[in-house]
């Protein structure tokens, strides 16, 4: 049964099957959580072109990993 409804909020929202899926209580709708991943400076400031930075040798950027997940009600039927 989970299963089927973590494949089914996979499809509603048109994602791919690596998708983390979170059930919580309800019967809420598939909606997007999370942050995607970005580049930031080690004290924590976004950097939105990391290509411009590339070119000096030293650099203190850092990956920070997307969050991105889908959260669903356990209850939600398609």
């Amino acid at each position: 049964m989970k299963e089927k409804l973590m494949r089914d909020a996979r499809r509603y929202l048109y994602t791919s099957t690596s998708m983390r899926v979170e059930v919580v209580g309800g019967n809420s709708a598939p909606e997007w959580a999370g942050e995607s991943g970005r580049y930031e400076t080690k004290g924590g400031r976004r950097i939105c072109h990391p290509s411009a930075y590339s070119q000096n040798g030293w650099s203190n950027m850092v990956y920070v990993s997307s969050t991105l997940h889908i959260v669903v009600g356990a209850d939600w039927t398609c």
